[in-house]
């Protein structure tokens, strides 16, 4: 079996079964586990929360990696979020503590190539310019497979999106991070949604897979996940967390510089 299942499987054990003598309850995290990217260029962030916390009454939550090396940990205002950045590739056990209570995630940082993420910016930003809303033809707006992911995906164009909630997701990591690259790749190329998304657009997954089957090469496909993963964290509320919500962040609290799309 592939140490990083292993891994997951033995951190999920623990988070349930290992607490230690100083802590009674488990905090869930978001996301859990994580994923994200390092290519010595560009910028790699993911945001984590505890699940829930707004309605639970969680604060002034701690938060600490195993390795220091691998990432730098930014505190949100909120007093319960992390902005997490990434310096190398690597696995590390990322841990939040508050009172008598414990969570962990694990955290993918995967290695990534600066042509990767040119190869990536190069389609997301290429194709045909359409209209932002989806088609039934297999393509937003009737453009097919070979639409610029920007038609939709631009911030200007996501608030004329047609879906049944008025918007789409802008797949910041802040929406994406707890999906792993496979399953980035299955979203835009296959139209798969994740058994983990919550789906709060309520978008069925055939009408989803009829619009958003793109197409790409091997290597445009594997740069679009590494372009993705380095996308300026955003807030959309419910949309957040693969759909889990999370605590109500804001751009203020848990954003970043924009990166530069040139």
């Amino acid at each position: 079996m592939d140490r990083r299942i292993l891994g997951v499987a033995a951190l999920a054990a623990c988070t349930s079964g290992c607490l230690g003598s100083s802590y009674s309850q488990t905090l869930n995290l978001e996301f859990s586990p994580m994923y994200s990217g390092y290519d010595g260029v560009h910028t790699y962030q993911v945001p984590a929360t505890i699940a829930n916390a707004a309605v639970t009454g969680i604060a002034n939550v701690s938060w600490s990696v195993s390795d220091p090396s691998v990432v730098d940990l930014a505190p949100a205002s909120d007093g319960v979020g992390v902005m997490i950045t990434t310096k190398k590739a690597g696995q590390v056990t990322v841990t939040a503590t508050t009172g008598n209570a414990i969570g962990k995630s694990l955290l993918t940082v995967a290695a990534y190539t600066p042509q990767q993420w040119a190869a990536g910016q190069a389609r997301y930003m290429s194709g045909t310019t359409v209209a932002p809303h989806p088609g039934a033809d297999g393509g937003a707006g009737g453009g097919g497979g070979s639409a610029s992911c920007l038609s939709c995906h631009d911030p200007a164009a996501a608030e004329a999106m047609a879906t049944d909630s008025g918007r789409t997701v802008e797949h910041t990591p802040q929406q994406t991070g707890g999906f792993n690259d496979v399953q980035l790749r299955r979203i835009f190329m296959n139209g798969e949604l994740p058994d983990s998304d919550a789906n709060p657009l309520h978008i069925s997954p055939m009408r989803f897979m009829g619009f958003h089957e793109w197409q790409a090469s091997d290597a445009e496909a594997d740069g679009l996940v590494v372009f993705l993963r380095s996308l300026t964290p955003k807030s959309q509320g419910d949309l957040d967390f693969g759909g889990h919500g999370g605590g109500g962040h804001h751009d203020g609290g848990m954003g970043g510089p924009p990166h530069d799309m040139n």
